[in-house]
């Protein structure tokens, strides 16, 4: 199989996907690529911006492994280019959720070490790009593309041309109609001859694709109310937040502070894997709103965790190791280690998260609600 053919080398991939003509009027469009790269996500959010009759929310979907994040693009007079460098992601696996434009744009990333990436999100795609890397199972990518297609939703491939032979033979099965755009490039267009039974994720109600109508009740000022407010008010909602108290956060997250630090452990677990996601994401968000001028009370000496065992401490140091998590992420801590960060005597070694340690709840329930923040 041939290596993926570099994107500034494909024709212009946004008129295969008749865009910028589909997305107008739209509420979402999102758009599928299984080949990570600053260049052609910054194309998509350059001509969206351009475009005075785009859609709501462009959501952007890629794919990728951990060398796909050594490839910074340059920092250059493009503002959007110097936001994308400097929400780039930390260097570490699994998905990493980056939101520019007041949340308008929003670019998922799916980190791993192997290309089967996109068979494991849910989602509900406009227009797919795939490079030839990820065809090695022509039958499993058509049948994953016919699970996440929207209605007419559109395929562009770039492989050799044995390749394109035999997704193009997958694709009709799996209910698309296919066209030889070159001998090294697809297009193909999902219309299934029959009733698509769809489950994950929900289409949106009429209500909810007009912006007038769209009005929620959010019962709750705690820290959960709050997000679920602050993600919906993004997406052009009406909220009206139902609180017996009235101040924000005046219970369970009215808590003087809470610490936050992901999980480690020696199989990179479920919970390894969710807290890694929700710790990143809310790094991200605090500091978006320390940024707008609220203060989060938010420590920055890092968080220490002490080992229950020595036994622990030496399988957790092995397990970071072979992870290769960066020490921007967390660093195993001997002994001495230990003593030297908590400057006092410690039992035992442990593992050091840098940008780990304690944020007020309270105070990012008041930056995320409308509340009054003081009497």
């Amino acid at each position: 199989m041939s290596a993926p053919t570099h994107a500034s080398t494909l024709p212009d991939l946004f008129a295969l996907h008749d865009l910028p003509a589909r997305w107008r009027q739209r509420r979402i469009f999102t758009l599928a690529d299984t080949h990570f790269g600053g260049a052609r996500f910054l194309d998509a959010w350059r001509r969206w911006r351009a475009d005075d009759a785009r859609c709501d929310r462009l959501h952007v979907i890629a794919v990728g492994t951990l060398a796909d994040l050594d490839a910074k693009p340059a920092d250059d007079a493009d503002p959007r280019a110097a936001q994308l460098v400097r929400a780039w992601p930390m260097r570490v696996p699994g998905v990493h959720r980056l939101a520019f434009d007041s949340g308008r744009v929003v670019l998922t990333l799916a980190i791993g070490n192997d290309d089967g990436g996109l068979s494991k999100l849910w989602a509900r795609v406009d227009a797919f790009h795939l490079d030839a890397f990820a065809l090695a199972d022509t039958k499993r990518i058509a049948k994953t593309l016919a699970r996440f297609a929207d209605d007419d939703a559109t395929v562009t491939a770039n492989a050799d041309e044995t390749t394109l032979t035999s997704l193009s033979d997958a694709l009709r099965a799996s209910g698309f109609e296919c066209d030889t755009h070159t001998r090294t490039l697809l297009r193909a267009r999902f219309t299934p001859r029959w009733r698509v039974r769809r489950h994950e994720p929900p289409r949106a109600n009429d209500a909810a694709l007009r912006a007038q109508m769209r009005h929620a009740i959010v019962i709750g000022t705690g820290l959960a109310s709050c997000a679920i407010t602050a993600r919906l008010a993004s997406r052009g909602w009406r909220i009206t937040l139902i609180d017996r108290h009235a101040l924000p956060a005046r219970d369970a997250s009215g808590n003087p502070a809470g610490v936050f630090h992901p999980i480690v452990w020696r199989d990179d677990s479920v919970a390894a894997r969710l807290t890694r996601v929700g710790f990143l994401s809310a790094r991200d968000a605090w500091r978006g709103l320390e940024e707008a001028g609220h203060e989060l009370h938010h420590s920055r000496a890092g968080l220490l965790q002490i080992a229950d065992t020595p036994e622990d401490a030496e399988a957790l140091a092995a397990a970071i190791t072979q992870f290769d998590y960066p020490r921007e992420y967390v660093i195993a801590a001997s002994d001495d280690d230990a003593t030297r960060i908590a400057d006092m005597p410690v039992t035992r070694g442990g593992w050091f998260f840098p940008h780990g340690g304690a944020v007020s709840p309270a105070a990012i329930c008041a930056a995320h609600s409308p509340m009054p923040a003081s009497a």
